[in-house]
């Protein structure tokens, strides 16, 4: 863009040799890119009020500069977004956007969407007006600017408070999603929970490993992070760093896609990843060292266990001073999941420091150490035995012989089961001849990996 401009590109009075010195003249000649060929009072009078719009959306630092400054600075600084909340009565608050674009349809809708939602969650906001012109400006030939101004009404004071509280947060995030349409479905459906000063930090973080890293990172990194915030309560964010919680977000992230690319490969093979992570506690009363874990395992079957117990269990077993930092622990698995996140903290018993050396047994042992702990529940059947039906099954079983040479008659139904072994009541009916050992004898004999529990023997009948 040219910074040489002809006097009659600006209403001013203004000599073409001092222009670039002299201040930014107002009010700004601007005209809509529609294109009118017959007079119309109504466009007239739109642009005129959009002219005064102009003025209230612009940074306020830039009506100290000279036109060159102006036109070289402003595009830089688009797109901006501003307020002003009415003085007496305050019920109102006038929003300004002004943007360099083309695309008005879609930034309108992304701006009120993120505004309505999150102005003031929870409630629908009173839009009282709301005025837009898409223009081209003479100080900047070439060019197409968007400018939206809404006015806002306040049914209750209090929300006046909570509207300038969430106006900073919000005006990130509406420039974050004109920025890149991949952040606007995160923003409008699942911005976090939290507002904290630290949870900021975590989403910027990760927002510049989404940017700079969009081979290994997508969305679903944000969709993590909100469930993360949604699951862990304040006291496991307050004491632990933003650093620390966006590396577990990212790892997490990372673990899952890895696994999920081991499961398609090798789906019959259990594939558990460990990132371990020196962190320093903070509380009120000092710090506290502990090691953090962040694990991610795949679930082989539904009915698969891996809990705190487990892994503390199996930490223990390779450094017995160690012990599970209280409240350390989360975790996540969604419904028809076969991934299982988590995170986890280890401190030893007596508050001293985990060595280097430990933690390098840890590495080496702990994965096969875990995989050998995880359990798989077996549901639990008991069918009551019925006396009255197994005499009955006996008598049907003795009806079968007719001759001699009949052959024995079975019958075998589950008796119960547990989560190592499964019981079967087994009848069996069969003539009785002359040194013919028993069936207890028999399975004496044999070297079957089969228990005979023996329960009774009777008479129940003669061949004729």
């Amino acid at each position: 863009m040219s910074k040489l401009l002809k006097p009659t590109h600006l209403i001013s009075d203004v000599s073409a040799k001092n222009l670039k010195a002299e201040p930014i003249s107002f009010p700004f000649k601007i005209s809509p890119k529609i294109i009118n060929l017959l007079p119309s009072s109504a466009l007239e009078e739109h642009v005129f009020q959009m002219e005064r719009s102009l003025r209230s959306a612009i940074p306020q630092e830039f009506f100290r500069k000279n036109t060159e400054d102006f036109i070289h600075d402003l595009p830089n600084q688009l797109p901006h977004l501003d307020w002003e909340f009415s003085s007496n009565p305050a019920d109102c608050l006038r929003i300004s956007f002004l943007t360099e674009s083309t695309k008005e349809e879609e930034i309108e809708f992304t701006v009120l969407k993120i505004i309505k939602k999150w102005l003031i969650p929870g409630k629908n906001l009173s839009i009282l007006s709301k005025k837009s012109l898409s223009f081209r400006w003479d100080l900047f030939p070439g060019s197409n600017f968007y400018i939206l101004e809404m006015n806002i009404f306040f049914e209750e004071s209090k929300d006046l408070s909570i509207a300038e509280k969430n106006l900073p947060t919000l005006r990130k995030d509406i420039l974050l999603s004109l920025q890149d349409k991949r952040f606007s479905n995160h923003i409008l459906a699942l911005r976090p929970l939290s507002t904290s000063y630290k949870m900021e930090i975590v989403h910027k973080e990760l927002i510049y490993l989404l940017k700079k890293y969009a081979t290994y990172f997508d969305e679903n990194l944000l969709k993590e992070l909100a469930r993360f915030i949604s699951l862990s309560p304040s006291s496991f964010i307050d004491p632990r760093p933003a650093r620390l919680i966006c590396k577990i977000v990212a790892c997490h992230y990372l673990m899952r896609a890895f696994i999920q690319r081991s499961i398609n490969l090798f789906p019959e093979t259990r594939h558990l990843l460990i990132r371990y992570v020196k962190n320093q506690l903070q509380f009120h009363f000092g710090s506290k060292p502990v090691v953090g874990l962040i694990l991610a395992v795949s679930i082989l079957d539904k009915h698969d266990i891996l809990e705190e117990t487990h892994i503390e269990q199996a930490a223990q077993a390779l450094l017995p001073k160690l012990q599970i930092v209280r409240g350390s622990f989360y975790s996540f698995q969604g419904n028809d999941d076969q991934i299982k996140c988590m995170y986890l903290e280890l401190e030893k018993k007596d508050g001293s420091e985990i060595y280097q050396f430990e933690l390098e047994i840890l590495k080496k042992e702990l994965e096969e150490e875990l995989k050998r702990r995880i359990q798989t529940l077996v549901p639990s059947i008991f069918m009551i035995r019925n006396e009255e039906e197994t005499m009955k099954n006996i008598l049907i079983l003795s009806q079968e012989f007719r001759h001699l040479s009949d052959l024995p008659q079975v019958m075998i139904s589950l008796d119960r089961q547990s989560s190592s072994e499964i019981l079967f009541t087994v009848i069996v009916v069969r003539l009785q001849k002359l040194a013919q050992l028993s069936i207890q004898k028999k399975f004496e004999k044999s070297n079957l990996p089969i228990r005979f529990i023996p329960d009774r023997v009777q008479q129940v009948g003669f061949l004729r």
